[in-house]
Parts: structure tokens; sequence; C-alpha cells
């Protein structure tokens, strides 16, 4: 790894992938929990850690201004592969960051890598589309060319009409668009991987788990916020909103035809413009490419779309409320992107890209919502997930916004329709998780804990009553086999829920 990853580069293509594939095979090696592995490479000195060092700064070393000048219309050329490189090894140093051979290097080691992900995630692969769309077109159109040139040439020296070219198999190794789709995806991949990395940085860092100062190389509270701030002056979390936005548009480009009427009319005319370039970019890509290579861009597409609300969710999680700052803007783009999902949703399967992204979505809601970072306006969208959700783990995020929409003063006239909902799935017969038992049980208690806030909706909804008759069917559920192959904690969790909810219903008998 040492030896072949030296800059500059040979001129070939095949060194870029050797390598990528060396960091991409140290990654799982050079876990947190492997010091094994840290002890073995400090073993050999720290030029092996500098050497990784170097390449996850390639990037950002480079510039970006350099970096776009490369490659086809700036898809990102060898820029690309560089990308991806600096992205595998940011992984690298996150994981050997939390082992304890590395405690002493960890503060540089984080500090570098900031510098990394915010030269990566300065790439818009989204925005890009249109610039590949119209560089492929052109160059199977020059291919197609030299191919009819080829054969009026051969057929003029009585080659025959028809004839075959010689040594002409009608297949090539390499399709004139193959150059170009893979710099799209190596820029497309960086940004995955890295925001992969970041989240984990967020996740991972805080009391304990990721070392660094203190006895013992647990990281104290002040050295992760000190971390956090370190994030934002990076402007990492608003590189983030940014590929946010991008997705909301291409996934309306995606669904022209399905788009809801709302959402049309609550775009501006930049909106509906970039909307259209990015359609006409996709349908030009499904014209021109192969079928597997169209679906290729398609699923790169959806795999980012998750990646960015999943990291987004950790940044959300973890960032003191105020330094979020306003997120009004993010809160109307994934309420917006989330509609459009939902369009192509009833056709999916649970392990679709689509499923996966409306679970991410749905999991950010949930943590805007329960931070008090936004204003709810409506909850149709949770109440539809809550039942219908194509995955038990977003119906439980939905089952955990609903009420944290509902206690909104906003939401205050929705409140029978989202009790109803909450209700209704603890009464389904079957289908329902004890995880989503677990949701929604906590949620009503919370939406209803105030003596004098709801009373018309408890009486409404005959709340007491209806949880009454659940009490017996959920300590059935616990000691029965659901409650049997749940791991200690779990089933703690749960009894401490059950206990909970039979105080709650005594409370509500004699106080509603």
């Amino acid at each position: 790894f040492s030896v072949t990853t030296q800059p500059p580069y040979p001129n070939t293509a095949s060194l870029p992938c050797l390598v990528r594939e060396k960091a991409a095979a140290l990654i799982s090696v050079a876990s947190d929990e492997n010091e094994g592995f840290g002890v073995q490479l400090l073993s050999k000195g720290k030029a092996a850690l500098d050497g990784i060092m170097k390449q996850m700064l390639l990037t950002s070393d480079r510039g970006k201004d350099q970096d776009h000048k490369q490659g086809e219309a700036g898809l990102g050329g060898s820029g690309g592969a560089s990308r991806r490189l600096s992205a595998l090894c940011g992984s690298i140093v996150l994981n050997l960051s939390h082992q304890r051979p590395f405690y002493k290097f960890k503060g540089a080691m984080l500090k570098s890598l900031i510098q990394s992900m915010k030269g990566i995630l300065m790439a818009r692969p989204m925005q890009l589309l249109p610039r590949l769309a119209a560089q492929a077109k052109h160059k199977i159109a020059a291919f197609e060319a030299s191919v009819a040139k080829q054969q009026n040439e051969f057929e003029a020296k009585g080659g025959g009409k028809g004839g075959a070219i010689p040594n002409w198999s009608g297949h090539r190794e390499t399709q004139p668009h193959e150059l170009i789709l893979r710099q799209w995806v190596d820029v497309s991949l960086s940004c995955k991987v890295t925001m992969e990395t970041l989240a984990n940085l967020c996740a991972n860092t805080y009391n304990g788990s990721g070392g660094g100062g203190g006895s013992g190389g647990q990281q104290t509270s002040t050295e992760f916020n000190r971390l956090l701030s370190a994030i934002a002056e990076a402007g990492l979390p608003k590189a983030l909103i940014g590929h946010l936005f991008d997705q909301a548009m291409i996934c309306a480009a995606m669904s022209t035809k399905t788009l809801p009427e709302q959402i049309v009319q609550s775009m501006d005319i930049a909106t509906k413009n970039k909307i259209k370039t990015l359609h006409e970019a996709w349908n030009t890509l499904k014209k021109e490419l192969p079928t597997e290579d169209a679906v290729r861009v398609g699923r790169v597409v959806g795999e980012i779309g998750e990646r960015t609300a999943q990291c987004l969710l950790n940044i959300v999680i973890h960032f003191p409320t105020k330094a979020l700052g306003d997120m009004r803007g993010v809160w109307k783009v994934i309420q917006q992107w989330t509609a459009l999902l939902l369009t192509s949703y009833g056709d999916c399967g649970p392990q679709s890209l689509v499923s996966k992204q409306v679970e991410a979505v749905v999991s950010l809601s949930c943590q805007l919502l329960t931070k008090r970072c936004v204003q709810p306006t409506n909850a149709e969208i949770l109440a539809k997930l809550a039942k219908g959700g194509k995955t038990p783990q977003t119906r439980v995020y939905a089952l955990m916004a609903l009420p944290q929409a509902g206690l909104y003063p906003s939401m205050h006239k929705f409140n029978k329709q989202i009790g109803e909902v909450m209700l209704g799935q603890l009464e389904k017969k079957e289908g329902c998780t004890l995880e989503e038992v677990c949701a929604a049980v906590e949620g009503l208690i919370d939406l209803y804990s105030e003596d004098d806030v709801f009373v018309d909706q408890v009486k409404a909804l005959e709340l007491v009553r209806r949880l009454s008759r659940f009490v017996p069917l959920y300590e059935s559920r616990l000691r029965g086999k659901e409650g049997n192959a749940l791991d200690s904690v779990e089933k703690e969790h749960h009894l401490e829920m059950l206990a909970n909810l039979k105080a709650f219903v005594e409370y509500k008998a004699q106080n509603s």
C-alpha cells in the first residue's frame, strides 16, 4: 500500500483501482476494535500512518479548481479516482483514531479527516448529471459515426456492401461512455463513503466510544463539543444540506409524471428549471446508455440519497439545537422529498432503494421534531407511514414522530386523528411488532399526559377504555414467544413501558 500510493500516479488505469482495493480491504481490518492491527502498523514507524493520511488529503491538497480541470467536462477525471481513494482512507483514519495506540495522534488525525471530508463533499454528483448525459451522448454518437465511416471506407475498397470489417467482431471491450460514467461514479461513491464516515464520526466519538483524551482514552464532553465545532466550521452540515436539496431535485426530475400538484405550485421558476434540466438529462441517459448502466446510475443516486439522510440524522441527533440553526428550509425539502418518494412507494418492496430512502428520511423527520427544530404543518405523511410503512422501522419512526408533531400548538387541531392512528396500530390483530407497540404506547403517554390538555379528545377517543383492553394483550405478548426472543435489555425496556402504561391508565381513569 505505501509503495503504490505515492503520487504522482503512473498514467495507467489499473493502478488507482489496485490502490482502492487495498484501501477498501484495510477498512475492515483497521476497525476500531482491532488494536492488534494498530500496534502492527505503528511497529513499522509513523511513516505508515503518514502514508494513509497523505492519501486521505490528496483531494483537498490538489484543490477544487485543479480537480475539476481534469477529465471530461468537470466530471472528475483522475481526480474522481483520487476522491474515492481519499474517502476510503478517511474511513481507515477514523477507525484507527478509535484505537488505543493512536490516542496521542487523535487530534491531528481528526483535524485532517475533517479537512479531507470538506474537499470531497464539495462535489455535487446530482448537479453533474447533465454533463454526464451530454458527454455520454456525444461520445456514443462520435463512436457510431466512426464505425459508419470505417464501414463505408471498407465497402469503397471493394469489401462488399454489408460485409463485416476485417478483424471487427462487432463488440468492444470498452463502451464509448464507460470512462466518463466511471468518473461520475467515482465522484458519487466518494461522497457516499464520506457521508458514512461523517455519520460514524458524530455517532462514535462521545463518552468513551471514540477514545481521545481523558483517563483511559475517554473523550470528554468538552472535547466532543470542540469536535462538533470543527465539523460546523468546516461547513460539513451545510454541504450535506446542499446534497439533500439535490436529492429532492433529482427525485422530482425522475418522477415528473406523478408530481403532486401542491408541490409543483410551491416551486419557484429557478427550481422548476433545475428539475427540467435534470429530467432531460435523466431521459438522455436512459435513452443513450445500455439498460444496466442506466439502472446503475439510478441505484447510485438512491444510495447517495439514503446516506445523505442518515448522515444528517446523526448530525441532528448530536449537535445542540442552537448549533443546528434555522432548519425550516430543510424541513420543507424533507417533506417535499418524502411526498415525491411516496409516489412510487406503493409499488416497491421493503428492501428497495425507495423504501430505504423513505425510512432514512422519516427517521430524520422524527429527530427534527423531537429536538423542536421545526414547525410541522401537517401530519398526513407521518400518519400514512405509521399505518403503511414498508418496514417495521419505518413505522416505528413514524409512530415516534407523530406524537411529537401533535404536541406543537399548530397541530392541536389534528390531535384526535393522530391519537386514532396511534391507537389503531395497537389494536391491529397482526403485523404490529413489539417495537411498534412500544413506540405507540410511549407516544400516547407523551401526548396525553397533561390533565388540562386535550380533555375532549381523550373522551372522544375513549382512550382509557381502549388502552385498558390493550394492557393484558401487551402482557401476554411479553410472556409469549415474542417476549422470550428479546434480549435482557429489550425485555427490561418493554416491562418498564408496560408498567408506565398501567400507571397511566390508572391515573387517567381517576382524573379524566
